[in-house]
């Protein structure tokens, strides 16, 4: 698999995958190797034009996209859409499909890793995290900082301490090395105390936390589905994203969205509005009230 360096240790550890590769560091290594190249982009824009152009520079014998848009002009092999509006996963295995490989389980098999598990015990305990503690896990990011996917920090705050004062329920936040300056943001606004595991663990170890929490409150971003692969409970901030698309299919959850009538305005990078007020003005109450709910039905 050729990926990221931000998704290159969860790549390392799933089942099924013989060897990782980093983009562009190690692209060249790839040249002329390969029978089928699949790349599974399937948004039409420009910008996902060098991924077609990718695997027709690897010069795989075979290479498999879908027939959208000029970047078709770059596979030999194009599926066709089969549905207007499709779950990402469901896209992902239809391109697979066409050439005859059936897959329809959306089961994630991951590798046993026992220095990540270590790694969270040791975290758990720094900072007297008990088997019987209520934990609500917080994703403070979204998507490459997208403003138009993230909740205030100030919200975020407030959460945190309606959480400890209704509920005694201990908050972590986590997010990237580029969300770091959101910690300062959030602490300035806490009256209780809570944790903080920004940029302090790899996806991995992430993905290891999260089998801890109790619920866990995102905006549609890559951790909300880790939690999903490990079948933690989630309430999921909208506002830009189309839920026939992205919303998940395997854990209990709820959505918190404005009622706005720009609601969802289809991913766009930046809020035409100008005040991203479908992210804004999702209330603290709500969230803390879809949590309890949440937690009433885990109980049950």
């Amino acid at each position: 698999i050729l990926t990221t360096k931000y998704t290159s240790d969860l790549a390392n550890n799933v089942e099924g995958i013989n060897q990782v590769f980093i983009h562009p560091n190690d692209t060249k290594k790839l040249k002329n190797k390969y029978n089928l190249i699949i790349d599974p982009h399937f948004s039409p824009y420009l910008r996902y034009i060098k991924y077609a152009f990718l695997s027709f520079s690897l010069k795989g014998h075979f290479r498999l996209g879908y027939n959208i848009g000029i970047k078709a002009i770059f596979y030999n092999i194009r599926a066709k859409i089969t549905h207007a509006k499709r779950y990402e996963v469901e896209r992902n295995l239809d391109l697979i499909r066409s050439i005859g490989i059936t897959r329809n389980s959306q089961e994630y098999l991951f590798k046993k890793n026992t220095s990540a598990q270590n790694k969270v015990q040791k975290f758990l305990k720094e900072h007297n995290i008990n088997s019987d503690d209520l934990i609500v896990g917080c994703h403070i990011g979204a998507y490459n900082g997208q403003a138009n996917r993230c909740w205030p920090e100030k919200n975020f705050a407030n959460l945190a301490d309606l959480l400890w004062d209704k509920l005694k329920i201990k908050t972590i936040f986590t997010g990237s090395s580029s969300e770091k300056h959101k910690i300062e943001l959030i602490q300035n606004h806490l009256k209780n105390n809570a944790i903080f595991a920004v940029d302090e663990l790899n996806t991995i170890e992430l993905k290891e936390l999260m089998k801890y929490f109790n619920a866990f409150v995102s905006s549609f971003t890559g951790p909300l589905f880790l939690a999903e692969a490990v079948g933690c409970p989630a309430v999921i901030l909208n506002g830009p994203t189309p839920l026939w698309r992205w919303e998940p299919q395997k854990i209990k959850h709820t959505i918190v969205q404005s009622n706005l009538d720009c609601v969802p305005c289809n991913d766009s990078d930046v809020c035409y509005r100008g005040d991203n007020a479908c992210m804004t003005k999702i209330k603290v109450e709500n969230v803390f009230d879809e949590i309890q709910k949440l937690l009433i039905k885990n109980i049950k």
